[in-house]
């Protein structure tokens, strides 16, 4: 090698280094400079700061009025304000019950609680309450709190549809948890539920506890942060948000948006994932009034409903899946899907004949788009009547489906609970009528006539007390009454009977639609669906649809609760569920709606109700039942017409 040859290879490696320690040097400018940038961010960047440690279990007083401090300390509540808490809160010991007398049971123990006379907060305190605590095996609790003088209203599920003796037989020996009562001798009462010298699950000594005649509340402290579950509402991720957040439960045709907003079906049930080891345990609420839940910093939860009973199921597991596997053994075991049903399917409103039907089909199968599932909406129907086709905008669908069907293409119609009352040719609904039987939700004897406002129409037969809604079809409708077991035998028939029709629609599956259950302008005077004024259902003022309380149907500031405005009808919001504490045949707003299931967990389910279907183990030809797919809450939920 020359020494010119030399000098130019040094050079390059002197640029070389000079350029290496410069990158180094740069590296290291921008490490400082994010190590020192960074703390000052944190430090100035504007921050919501913490809550002080007193203000991250406040449970809430809800005001009629908000920022009335009068109000607040009428109703027996702490005025103190805070950045990002409630204002007016409940006070944590105050004793509202005493223990006046405890009693063993073979399988737990009860406690009767005596009002104290504290100030009422929304309606009168009962003035005894029964605590009672049922081991009903070594992972599932139930707790409930009753009326002792008379029968508060229940969810009707548990003689048909909760497998509680199953869970009985399991046995309570090695109960991986305990039930214990505060000092109630000194302090307010309160429990504690927790895993044997482990993780407390539930704590009530946060307060709060009410019981009244149409106002009850419950909070407890919670193990971690990591708590997923309850709905139907709309949420920015799983875990919940717990900064004093407020969700409304109550089952309403409303289509999912912003908001803390309550939507088509109810879930009372969380689950709580504790700790990294994956302890886990859930908890449901089975009650079916209007209620609302309220997630707390601390963390914590509270529950506040407007009627019935205090009835809890704890599931202590070791994992998720575990607490799963414990409630779906209370409320029933989901059912499989036939395997076309987890297959691509296409649904839409407004296809409008079988050309444009047909060419929906065709352009997803030319575009190399995977389709199993063809849905028709309530347009394939006749004025859009259940049971029926429209002849001259859908000619022929019958044998259009079943050539398709031949093409291995399945078929889902619609079904809505709600049949055309003013057509006296319209053999589902009169089929209803006949033999003497009555299968729709009707008027209570004692709503005078002149109060249930009924349509002017000569089409409708009055001297059935039918209380008469609007949805989709062009007249007043019928809603089938699936509490009584008539209806249910009823409802089953009609869809046999129509999928036996030479020109019906040879469905694979029904589509259970409307089934919240839903009513369309409930007492408007100008509803939606028309130009103007004209009829829609009116219900007559009672004190379950118009309760003290208001629940988060509404945002706190939008609350009044006063019973002479017609906006703080239940039945405005949707046409309600039974909120009353009376038998379901004695109330207005458990007659008003007809099902009264979709506020109910899981298993108590609109679609099991409108097929009429009990899924029992007779063979598969003899129940559509055996068939087809147990589906909850839901607006448009499917059901499944053959188990291949």
């Amino acid at each position: 090698m020359t020494k010119t040859e030399w000098d130019g290879r040094n050079k390059f490696y002197v640029k070389k280094i000079r350029l290496k320690n410069a990158l180094i040097g740069l590296i290291i400018l921008l490490l400082l400079a994010t190590f020192i940038a960074v703390p000052l961010a944190i430090i100035y960047w504007p921050q919501t700061p913490p809550l002080p440690m007193g203000e991250k279990d406040r449970i809430e007083c809800p005001l009629s009025v908000p920022g009335n401090i009068t109000e607040c300390e009428n109703r027996g509540c702490i005025w103190s304000e805070a950045s990002a808490a409630p204002n007016c809160y409940m006070p944590k010991n105050i004793r509202r019950f005493n223990v006046t007398k405890t009693t063993d049971l073979p399988d737990g123990f009860k406690i009767t609680l005596t009002y104290t006379g504290l100030q009422d907060v929304y309606s009168p305190s009962l003035p005894t309450v029964v605590f009672e605590v049922d081991y009903l095996n070594d992972n599932v609790v139930r707790f409930t709190f009753q009326d002792e003088a008379k029968q508060r209203y229940k969810v009707p599920v548990e003689s048909e549809e909760f497998n509680v003796p199953q869970l009985r037989r399991k046995g309570n020996k090695n109960r991986m948890y305990e039930v214990v009562v505060g000092d109630y001798e000194n302090s307010s009462f309160s429990f504690k539920i927790q895993r044997k010298n482990s993780t407390i699950l539930w704590d009530t000594t946060i307060g709060g506890f009410v019981f009244e005649e149409q106002f009850l509340q419950i909070a407890t402290y919670l193990p971690s942060e990591n708590i997923y579950g309850f709905g139907e509402n709309p949420h920015q991720s799983f875990r919940h948000d717990l900064n004093y957040q407020t969700w409304p439960l109550f089952a309403r045709d409303e289509p999912p948006s912003d908001g803390n907003k309550n939507l088509y079906g109810v879930h009372p049930f969380y689950t709580c994932l504790e700790n990294a080891e994956g302890k886990s345990h859930g908890v449901l609420l089975l009650n079916s009034n209007a209620m609302e839940y309220t997630l707390l910093p601390f963390p914590g939860l509270s529950y506040r409903t407007i009627g019935g009973i205090l009835d809890f199921f704890m599931f202590i597991g070791d994992s998720p899946e575990h607490v799963i596997q414990l409630y779906t053994e209370l409320i029933g075991r989901p059912m499989i899907p036939p395997y076309w049903a987890l297959g691509f399917q296409l649904s839409r409103y407004g296809y409008e004949n079988i050309t444009n039907l047909q060419k929906a089909v065709e352009r997803t199968r030319n575009a190399h788009i995977p389709l199993d599932v063809q849905y028709v909406d309530i347009d394939h129907m006749e004025d859009n009547k259940v049971f029926t086709v429209d002849s001259e905008r859908f000619p022929d669908l019958d044998s259009y489906v079943q050539q398709e069907q031949k093409n291995g293409l399945r078929w889902i119609i619609i079904l809505d609970p709600a049949l055309l009352a003013n057509d006296s040719n319209y053999s589902p609904y009169t089929s209803g009528l006949k033999n003497d039987k009555n299968v729709y939700i009707t008027w209570p004897a004692d709503v005078p006539l002149d109060s249930r406002k009924n349509p002017e129409d000569d089409g409708l037969d009055l001297t059935k007390d039918i209380i008469f809604g609007k949805v989709w079809p062009i007249g007043p409708v019928a809603f089938p009454d699936f509490l009584k077991p008539t209806t249910k035998q009823w409802w089953e028939e009609q869809i046999v009977k129509y999928r036996n029709k030479t020109e019906a629609v040879k469905f694979d599956g029904l589509w259970i639609d409307m089934n919240e259950p839903a009513n369309f302008g409930t007492n408007r005077e100008e509803p939606w669906y028309c130009s103007g004024k004209c009829w829609s259902l009116h219900c007559p003022y009672n004190e379950y649809d118009n309760p003290p309380y208001a629940t988060g149907r509404k945002p706190v500031e939008e609350r009044e609760h006063s019973n002479s405005l017609p906006d703080e009808k239940i039945s405005n919001e949707t046409t309600g569920t039974g909120y009353s504490d009376s038998p379901p045949d004695e109330k207005i707003a458990n007659e008003t709606t007809g099902t009264g299931y979709s506020d109910s967990p899981p298993d108590e389910k609109i679609a099991n109700k409108t097929t009429g279907t009990e899924y029992s183990d007779s063979p598969p030809d003899e129940k559509i039942a055996n068939k087809t797919r147990r589906q909850g809450d839901s607006a448009s939920s499917s059901q499944f017409v053959e188990g291949n």
